[in-house]
């Protein structure tokens, strides 16, 4: 199975989700991806259950979920780890869903 630890990423986060996306479709009818705010570095949005640093920065996460999202064998998007104890004013998980959904543009339907 390829994997693409966060660690790993460096300054190519966006380079590789198009890499892995790629690989996927090649190989897969469909494609269910697992968006676990774990990814997203904590000192900037701290959402995640369980802190982690050094990970992506919020707009580095949003714009590889976007490079999936814009596939057209996308079946399925599950999110994960959204903590809202560690945000009771909601102010984190507002700019989170707001991104999230800008994100999801791509598959929504279109406006008649």
């Amino acid at each position: 199975m390829l994997r693409y630890p966060v660690t790993g990423l460096a300054d190519r986060a966006i380079e590789l989700a198009a890499e892995a996306r790629a690989r996927l479709e090649q190989r897969s009818a469909a494609i269910a991806v697992h968006f676990d705010v774990d990814v997203m570095d904590s000192a900037e949005i701290p959402l995640a259950d369980w802190p982690h640093y050094d990970a992506l920065s919020f707009g580095e996460a949003m714009r590889c979920l976007r490079a999936f999202t814009t596939s057209p064998k996308l079946a399925a998007l599950v999110v994960t780890e959204i903590n809202p104890d560690h945000d009771p004013e909601g102010l984190w998980i507002r700019q989170f869903v707001d991104a999230f959904s800008d994100a999801l543009r791509p598959v929504a339907a279109p406006v008649a």
